[in-house]
Formats: structure tokens, sequence, C-alpha cells
């Protein structure tokens, strides 16, 4: 299978059609998530705050049209809340009525990766074309879930996501899939199950989101700074999994982002891949970038990546 996936790629690549994944994110994040380079632990500097304007986002995806680099998947959110910003619903509809076999590849879908404490114009988004809604939470209860998502109200998260399904269901808007993903912390493995059932009495989607070290430069500061990093990480995950993870973990000599993701800031600054926080390894408007060029580039950070040992690898 891996084989036959290798040749597809590879002559796609003869016939100029790959589809890519395009990560953009259209606002800051609105959160300090503990577990996110956001909270601060690390130190890490990204603090710029805007979103992203419709024409910037119009000419990403003209680029990607005029250029003849398929979209097979279209995700909003990366480090960012997309809906912060009241133009994603017109972002979407463009997308979609863009989106062709010509020129934007096969059907493919539009997520929103959301921590829903915000929620502009429900009936218009889930109208819009998108996909799929997820939702990142991390406890049923203020407590629980505050100890992660630092500014965040789960009972505002909860009542959005429940304003949400009674849209679909009163629109009957069956090809809109709303999901949790639920994030699995060592203290908050009980709630779970209130998560699964809150799930079922609203038709919605569950997944369990195992947690991790999430950026490259964290995890480049866990082995410079051990002690440290250690004592924060291991409030929230399975500290020896994730140590035995990092030791089988493979090098990232090929890397898969590296070849097949594509990922924007809301300024329009090309991002190296997703794993990457600091401003300080933005690339410039990707307006300014071949997309097929981007694929050949390898930055300081990929360098650095590639001699770490990270557990998502």
């Amino acid at each position: 299978m891996l084989k036959i996936q290798k040749h597809i790629y590879r002559l796609k690549r003869l016939c100029h059609r790959e589809e890519l994944k395009l990560l953009v994110d259209v606002s800051h994040c609105n959160l300090r998530c503990a577990l996110c380079p956001r909270g601060g632990v690390s130190g890490l500097k990204n603090e710029a705050k805007g979103l992203m304007s419709f024409d910037i986002f119009k000419k990403i995806i003209d680029k990607f049209k005029k250029e003849q680099v398929g979209i097979r998947e279209l995700e909003f959110g990366n480090w960012g809340e997309p809906l912060l910003n009241p133009d994603l619903p017109k972002m979407i509809r463009y997308a979609k009525k863009e989106w062709s076999p010509k020129y934007m590849g096969r059907a493919g879908s539009i997520g929103i990766s959301s921590n829903l404490t915000c929620l502009i114009n429900p009936d218009e988004l889930l109208q819009s074309g998108v996909s799929r809604i997820r939702v990142s939470i991390s406890g049923m209860k203020q407590e629980t879930y505050s100890k992660n998502h630092i500014g965040g109200s789960i009972k505002d998260v909860l009542e959005n996501i429940i304003k949400l399904a009674r849209i679909k269901s009163k629109r009957n808007l069956k090809d809109v899939e709303i999901g949790i993903g639920f994030h699995d912390l060592i203290y908050n493995k009980n709630e779970a199950i209130e998560v699964k059932q809150f799930c079922a009495n609203h038709r919605l989607s569950f997944t369990l989101l195992p947690m991790y070290i999430s950026s490259v430069e964290e995890n480049i500061l866990f082995h410079q700074q051990k002690d440290r990093m250690l004592k924060h990480y291991s409030q929230f995950i399975d500290i020896n999994r994730e140590l035995a993870a990092m030791k089988t973990a493979k090098r990232a000599d090929k890397c898969q982002y590296r070849r097949s993701i594509i990922v924007v800031s809301f300024n329009g600054d090309l991002v190296r891949c997703c794993g990457v926080y600091g401003s300080n390894y933005f690339m410039g408007s990707i307006l300014n970038h071949r997309i097929r060029d981007v694929l050949k580039i390898k930055s300081p950070i990929c360098e650095s990546c590639i001699k770490t040992p990270m557990s998502w690898r």
C-alpha cells in the first residue's frame, strides 16, 4: 500500500497535479492553553494579533488555482481561533466555489478547528459549505476545563455546541459533521464518559485526542531544559509514555509534513509546517512564493526538527 501511495505521489508531481493540505489561520487565538506555546511555559514569541482579510484569503486561493496546485483538504485553524474572524463563512463559500476538478483537485473537505468560545452567525457558518467543525475541550466542569483551556468558559462552549447542533438538525444539514475533540489528560479521564454521552445526546462525533508536547520548538526546548519542562508537562500528560515514544520515534529526514502541507498565518506569512509556532521562523508572504517551490524549502527549523526526538512522529 505504501509503495502504491508513493507511485501516486510521484505521478502527480510529474503531471504537476499535487494535491496538498492547506492550513490557514484566519485569526490569532483568544485563549492561552497550558499545553499550547501560547500558554507561555516555553517563552516562545508569536504575539501578533489580527484577522486575515477576505482579500488576502482570496488571493491565496487564486494563487493555488493559477499555479494549478490542487488542495485536497482545507483546514481553518492551526494556532489561531478561526471563529473570531467574521469573514469566515464568506471565505468558505469562496473556496467551495473555486473547488473544481480542473483547478483545485478532487472534491475535498473544508474543516474548522475551534475552541468555540465565541460563535458569530452560526446559521450562516453551517450553510457556508463547511464539511466539519471540531471543537476542542478538556473537561466538562469549569475547574477541569480551565486547567488547560485558560481563559475559556466551558458553559459558553457547550451552549454554542448545542446551538450548532440544533441549527444543523433544523436545516437538515446531513453533510456537516460537528464533533468534539476531547483532550486526553491524566486528570480528566473520568469526564470522558460524560463527554461521550453529551455527544450521543446531541448527535455529535467524539474523538479522544492523545496529548503530547506539541510544537517543534517546545520539543527542542524540552531536551535542553528537561527538568523545568518535565515539571510543567507532568501535570497534564503521561510523561513516561511521552519519553518512551520519543525513544522510538523516527527521524524526520523524509518529512511528510514538508511534502504535503502548506501553512499560512493570519497575516499571509508562510509557515514551514503546522508544528512551527515562533514568528521568527515565518518566511514572508505566501504570495511571494511559487507553491511547488515551497515543498523544496528546508528552513533552519527543519534541520533542528530532524535531530530532535518527538513523540508525535
